[in-house]
């Protein structure tokens, strides 16, 4: 048109800015702009400037929007819509909530498109109240969030936000929901790792006979993922393979890999990975990560190895499941590598990510100097941060510093959430703060974490009853929401250890009546609360019982052997301990030379210690344990000759 002299018009420039927006061709619609300001046509014609905008929003040039809304001297509801839509779509969201509301004080009354957009803004930025506020105000402008549009998006904004009962809400109020719909609530509960109920949602789905598709497949298999549910993921995977749907969408392929690497199955998740025909650092990541979230480190090395060799640089997901990986194997050298790597790229001050698997790595190596360094170091922490630090210490067996870090996140201005109390929690148990371990009890309610099923209940179980606080543990036991067999071997111990021994049975009598199957390690509770009671014909009736249910564990015939020890029945210990060879330790040495001692057997004890020093020749234990057998026999010889090959 121009090559044919023809000038264009405020319609012209409309339409051609349009079709810029469409392609998104930032460099063509900049030409425009420059003709639209020699043929002083922006600002005066409103259509054609409200293009503008809206082309520079679409291709992720915000500011320049927002400059050219500036100048704008008259605006109308279009040109407010395309900025909102513009920040919502490439960020700040939070410009969109701004311009929401300059909107509003200026007299414009948002339409769906903008409701739609600010709402989609609540969500990213996870602003609930924002968001319902919004809600009601949808409701007040009587447009309805029955239809599809607006409903959809209340939906992603609930989700996202995390209130998932008022996704529900709307979604049951929507008399057609869509695809769009069904794919943004199952999409949200699978995102918060509510994957039974994201199944639910998926089978009520394909019931009113709804097709799924790549984003319905993604999402499901991403909870077939999280909890490791392998026969629902290959069911998946065998109806996308009827459908060709795995091979046309790398999002699926994506998810696949996730799922079979996050399950350990490293046939599958290779076989998926290497019919991927771009295989970009995304794609990677999800393999390298489902390798480190099943805890195959050795995996997680070699593809990151391969990874270099294909020349593909690492990103800060890669190098924190690297040094994931380096923790769980004590892999010192690799681990000290890796973040002199992560320094060199820059990504530690950049990802706060990288830094707090640093500090979880040297906590797995027990360099808890170094896992400071990095901490003090950290730019920004976040509650992340706090946690990795403390659980370092727990790990590590460093009560008191342990909650001192505690305290220390407080001060500093951070709130807990549920691992910090857990962590603070086992942290009081190992020490016997009974006191502290209160304190923080109180905190857990006050922060609406107790009484969740969540690791925090057992560890404030295990405080109480480490610190012999009976009343409390039982008070605590009896507000749990799920009472699962760690639960009562909790409650076990803590009058098993306070020479509680027939409280001991009437609680295992107590979880047989309520249906809970006990485990390894409530058959070790009962069998020491037996040998201490002198209860051997409970406790050898109590072994044979479980033999036909259970692998015994050296725990229970430790137990075993100490009852046959502690009423001087040596042979019984001996014939036992010659029957289990492989499962002999030093401590079931010491036990049975104890014995010795106790009922002056020193032929016996003579060969118990030639066992324990087979085994390690640096027991000092066991020369003591033989010293105070020649102090109780009298035979100041072999004592004396003891105590010479102790000192060699």
């Amino acid at each position: 048109m121009q090559a044919d002299g023809l000038s264009p018009n405020g319609v012209t420039f409309t339409c051609a800015l349009k079709a810029c927006s469409s392609i998104r061709n930032l460099r063509k619609g900049q030409e425009i702009h420059d003709q639209l300001v020699r043929a002083c046509l922006l600002g005066e014609h409103l259509a054609a400037t409200n293009a503008l905008i809206c082309m520079y929003a679409k291709c992720g040039a915000i500011q320049k929007a927002r400059d050219v809304f500036d100048t704008m001297p008259i605006c109308n509801i279009a040109s407010w819509t395309a900025l909102i839509v513009g920040y919502s779509e490439h960020g700040p969201a939070e410009g969109a909530l701004s311009i929401f509301e300059q909107m509003q004080v200026k007299g414009f009354s948002p339409d769906l498109v903008a409701f739609s957009c600010v709402l989609k803004a609540c969500g990213i930025t996870g602003n609930l109240d924002k968001g319902q506020e919004v809600h009601a105000q949808i409701a007040r402008a009587q447009l309805s969030e029955s239809q599809s549009f607006i409903g959809n998006a209340l939906i992603d904004m609930y989700c996202k936000c995390g209130a998932l009962e008022k996704a529900q809400e709307v979604f049951h109020l929507l008399p057609f929901p869509d695809l769009v719909s069904w794919n943004t609530l199952i999409g949200g509960f699978a995102e918060h790792e509510y994957n039974d109920d994201a199944f639910s949602h998926f089978e009520n789905m394909l019931q009113r006979s709804f097709c799924p598709n790549e984003f319905t497949f993604s999402s499901i298999l991403k909870c077939c993922a999280s909890i490791c549910f392998l026969y629902k993921g290959l069911q998946f995977h065998a109806c996308m393979i009827v459908s060709c749907m795995h091979k046309e969408c790398i999002v699926i392929s994506g998810a696949l890999v996730d799922i079979y690497a996050s399950c350990g199955e490293h046939f599958h998740a290779q076989k998926v990975f290497s019919g991927i025909p771009n295989q970009d650092i995304v794609i990677w990541n999800i393999l390298i990560s489902g390798y480190a979230q099943s805890g195959c480190s050795l995996e997680v090395l070699q593809s990151f190895k391969e990874m270099e060799h294909q020349r593909i640089s690492p990103d800060a997901v890669t190098l924190a499941c690297v040094l994931k990986a380096c923790g769980s194997m004590g892999a010192i050298s690799k681990g000290q590598e890796t973040h002199m790597r992560i320094v060199k790229y820059g990504l530690f001050e950049e990802y706060v990510l990288v830094g707090n698997t640093l500090i979880d790595m040297y906590g797995n190596f027990h360099m808890l100097s170094e896992a400071h360094e990095v901490f003090d170091k950290l730019p920004e922490r976040d509650i992340v941060s706090w946690n990795a630090l403390i659980a370092c210490h727990v790990e590590n067996e460093y009560y008191e510093q342990a909650l001192s870090c505690y305290q220390w996140m407080q001060d500093e201005g951070y709130f807990p959430d549920a691992i910090t109390f857990a962590c603070a929690s086992k942290a009081c148990a190992g020490i016997g703060f009974g006191c502290k371990g209160q304190h923080i009890h109180a905190e857990v309610v006050k922060f609406g974490y107790f009484a969740r099923g969540l690791s925090i209940d057992s560890g404030l179980l295990t405080a109480y009853a480490s610190c012999g606080m009976l009343l409390e543990m039982w008070d605590t036991f009896d507000n749990m929401v799920i009472q699962d067999v760690v639960a009562w071997s909790v409650v076990m111990v803590g009058h098993a250890q306070n020479g509680n021994d027939e409280m001991v049975f009437f609680i295992l009598n107590m979880m047989l009546r309520q249906g809970i199957e006990p485990d390894p390690a409530i058959l070790t509770i009962v069998l020491y609360a037996c040998s201490h009671g002198g209860l051997l014909d409970e406790g050898l009736k109590l072994f044979d019982a479980a033999s036909k249910e259970l692998l015994h564990t050296r725990e229970h015939y430790a137990c075993i052997i100490d009852m046959f020890c502690r009423i001087g029945r040596l042979d019984k210990a001996v014939l036992l301990i010659e029957e289990i060879p492989l499962l002999v330790n030093p401590a079931l040495w010491h036990t049975l030379l104890g014995a010795c001692n106790k009922w002056t057997h020193e032929q016996l004890g003579r060969w118990a210690f030639e066992h324990a020093v087979q085994m390690n020749k640096d027991d000092g234990a066991a020369y003591v344990c033989l010293s105070n057998i020649f102090v109780t026999t009298s035979n100041r010889h072999d004592l004396s000759m003891c105590a010479i090959s102790q000192e060699s």
